[in-house]
């Protein structure tokens, strides 16, 4: 394309760009997290530092939901990916009930007062009012 590369945050080397990123290793996480069991809410709200999760899951099926050693095969990896995807529904929907979601959802039936109330909720989860938009729409809400 004969453009002269401008790296800000980077470094490109024979066309092949080498983008910086950290890795924030958040362990522990248990069934029950959103009610307080392991390190609970702490460890959900670790994750809201992230721009990307990324399951690491063991399909060997050889650690237990709490982490311990068993038998390769004796616990089910998709069990594991669902008790993951539900602790992190949880934490969301904690984080949606806060303080006085109830009367706000009752109350807001112009769309654009929940979509602003839900954009200001969710912005601690860099969860934008486009993110809204998006899901709505694609859900038909």
């Amino acid at each position: 394309m004969n453009v002269k590369d401008n790296p800000k945050n980077s470094i490109c080397v024979n066309g092949n760009r080498f983008i910086p990123l950290n890795l924030l290793d958040v362990a522990g996480l248990v069934p029950g997290a959103h009610e307080g069991k392991g390190l609970g809410n702490k460890f959900l709200n670790d994750l809201s530092r992230a721009d990307v999760l990324l399951h690491i899951i063991d399909t060997t099926g050889s650690l237990d939901k709490s982490g311990n050693r068993v038998a390769p095969g004796e616990n089910d990896p998709y069990e594991d990916v669902l008790f993951l995807e539900e602790e992190l529904d949880y934490w969301v929907k904690d984080v949606l009930e806060r303080e006085d979601w109830n009367r706000v959802s009752k109350t807001a039936r112009d769309k654009n007062i929940m979509t602003k109330e839900l954009a200001n909720r969710l912005s601690g989860l860099k969860i934008t009012r486009t993110h809204i938009l998006k899901a709505l729409k694609e859900s038909r809400l």
